[in-house]
């Protein structure tokens, strides 16, 4: 048995199965969107079988680096097999309330298993990795941009909708996974320009793209990013400013406002920008509170999915409750933000944070399962790499005052 494992482990490399898990999840996005588009009904998606099979492969690797871990990520392991293992008992009525409440439980810690991936396979080479990454958010965008220019409706975030968005390879059921998508796309791909390590126009096709597809959410994160730029880096702003200008105003001139103005006229201002998650809220506070006790407040509901309101922060301690929601926030401070912040990771983290409070499938998106963590690994190496080069600067008897990388200027041209 131990012979079996070990040539499993020499066939799938770290490396090889890292890109393969990248391109994997992709290809398997646009197999839902295949299917779905064509009004196929499923229990549970497409991707559910070949996801479970690739993430039994990233449980071996973690058995594997097993003494590897410290406290904190052996106590995490401890708490996530334990919440879905209770989750197994308590969802235990119907099959299928079964399957989707094991596989929800098992999304909220994805994040985690595969950052632990990383961190403990020092033989992955980010510079063989990350152009496959690239290449995912451009073959993305291409579509959105064919989509859009020549109105292929299979290309849709919303298909036979009057309501506008092109979300590429991500079907309808995806949608807010994929503006957690772009939320990374455009943090990282910004990451990589002002670094030398990617051209501007890259990183302004990819941003452009994603104005497109339709989200509140990514317009919000959008601008956020815009204000964090043009007031923290002056040097860019000419190159900047121009960019989200022609974005906002390109996405006006094409935008269908219609959709909106019913629900504005039916429902009011908030629900309009709440995609009517304040009116779903509304309709399931009396059931929630018609449900609540002591123990669902500090451990979750027994059955919580058909009060979901589309909030993280709400389905989260819905779920897991209180409790629960106190330990993955500790988990998230502890492993996967547990690095020096810069304005780029500062500016993602609250992006992500405040998103959590008021929109969905932030904290649980099993699309994202690869690409969040993958881009955090990335920050942290950068921390590392520059708090090295410092320290290797403040030894040097040469020593002069220092700053990171290259000058700006040769950021923006090479």
């Amino acid at each position: 048995m131990y012979l079996k494992l070990n040539s499993v482990y020499k066939f799938l490399r770290p490396g090889f199965y890292l890109v393969f898990s990248l391109i994997l999840f992709f290809v398997l996005e646009f197999v839902n969107r295949g299917f779905f588009f064509n009004g196929f009904q499923w229990k549970l998606s497409p991707s559910s079988v070949p996801k479970l099979i690739w993430q039994l492969g990233l449980m071996l690797y973690l058995f594997k680096n097993r003494k590897k871990y410290n406290k904190i990520e052996n106590f995490f392991f401890l708490f996530s097999f334990f919440i879905i293992a209770v989750g197994t008992f308590r969802y235990y009525d119907s099959l299928n309330n079964l399957l989707w409440g094991i596989k929800h439980l098992d999304k909220l810690f994805l994040y985690f298993y595969v950052f632990l991936f990383l961190k403990y396979h020092n033989e992955i080479r980010l510079p063989k990795v990350l152009p496959v990454f690239d290449g995912i958010f451009l073959i993305n965008s291409v579509l959105i941009v064919i989509g859009f220019a020549f109105d292929i409706e299979f290309f849709r975030s919303y298909p036979f909708s009057e309501r506008f968005g092109y979300s590429g390879v991500f079907p309808r059921m995806s949608i807010n996974d994929v503006s957690l998508f772009y939320l990374i796309g455009n943090a990282y791909l910004y990451y990589r320009w002002i670094e030398g390590e990617r051209k501007f126009l890259f990183f302004a096709f990819v941003f452009f793209s994603s104005f497109l597809v339709g989200t509140k959410a990514i317009y919000l994160q959008n601008l956020l990013l815009l204000g964090v730029v043009f007031f923290e880096r002056k040097q860019v702003r000419k190159f900047i400013v121009p960019l989200g200008f022609f974005s906002v105003v390109f996405l006006l001139f094409f935008y269908n406002f219609s959709f909106w103005d019913d629900i504005l006229k039916q429902k009011g201002l908030i629900a309009a920008l709440s995609s009517l998650r304040s009116e779903l809220l509304i309709d399931n506070f009396s059931l929630i509170l018609n449900e609540f006790s002591l123990k669902s407040f500090l451990f979750g509901l027994d059955n919580p999915y058909y009060l979901f309101v589309e909030i993280d922060v709400i389905d989260l301690v819905l779920t897991i409750g209180l409790l629960g929601f106190l330990g993955i926030i500790y988990f998230y401070k502890s492993i996967l933000f547990n690095f020096r912040f810069n304005t780029i990771s500062s500016f993602f983290i609250f992006s992500f944070v405040l998103l959590t409070c008021i929109s969905g499938r932030y904290s649980y998106s099993g699309v994202n399962a690869i690409y969040f963590p993958l881009f955090l690994y990335y920050l942290k190496q950068k921390d590392l790499n520059h708090y090295k080069t410092v320290n290797e600067k403040e030894k040097s008897p040469h020593h002069r005052h220092y700053r990171s990388g290259r000058s700006l200027s040769l950021r923006i041209f090479n």
